[in-house]
């Protein structure tokens, strides 16, 4: 895809210029219809829209993607992200608590699952410094 190879660019590109290939992305994302865009596309989408602050936007299509795919540990990954990010903007303990719902549903989903991921092991280890288990 090519919304891939933008977020790929903006990764790469100088801070500055990283808005520019996210909204790119976005734009070549949002313009295939939903249905043909696996969970994956629709994970980097949402990503895409976190990192440019369309929070609604990514947090609806993310609550969707639960419904989809209650056992994928990548969704409550990313709300638990996500929902960070809004507390650290709004110190609102909903958000917090949120977030650590989120956790606790991705370490759930992924102890279950065959998958190593270390994206994933290092998001359980973030966490464990905040979180008592």
């Amino acid at each position: 895809l090519l919304a891939n190879a933008y977020s790929l660019q903006a990764a790469l590109d100088a801070e500055e210029q990283q808005k520019l290939w996210w909204e790119k992305a976005l734009d070549a994302y949002e313009g295939i219809e939903l249905v043909y865009l696996g969970l994956s596309d629709r994970l980097n989408m949402d990503q895409i829209r976190i990192n440019l602050g369309h929070f609604d936007q990514a947090e609806a299509d993310l609550q969707e993607l639960v419904e989809l795919y209650p056992e994928d540990y990548r969704i409550y990954k990313q709300l638990s992200g996500l929902y960070l990010i809004r507390f650290s903007q709004t110190n609102k303990t909903t958000y917090r608590t949120q977030a650590e719902e989120a956790y606790y549903k991705a370490r759930d989903c992924y102890e279950k699952s065959s998958i190593v991921d270390e994206s994933m092991v290092k998001f359980l280890s973030y966490w464990q410094q905040y979180v008592r288990d």
